[in-house]
């Protein structure tokens, strides 16, 4: 088997390389957790939105009729 290209075992670990590797994982893992929570945050902005319209309409059912 042909080896891959990947650096020798020392450049491959090598402090500054490491860091590299996990700053660009934890911005993506950010990226995608901010992703995540504004999708969720957006969910439940409107379906807090139509419940409460839901809730005023019922309201104004029951007041119109009495």
């Amino acid at each position: 088997m042909m080896p891959r290209n990947e650096p020798p075992w020392e450049d491959k670990y090598h402090p500054s390389v490491l860091c590299d590797a996990i700053s660009r994982k934890l911005a993506s893992l950010l990226r995608r957790l901010r992703e995540a929570l504004m999708a969720k945050s957006l969910e439940s902005i409107s379906s807090n939105y139509y419940s409460t319209r839901m809730m005023d309409d019922a309201k104004k059912r029951t007041t119109r009729g009495g």
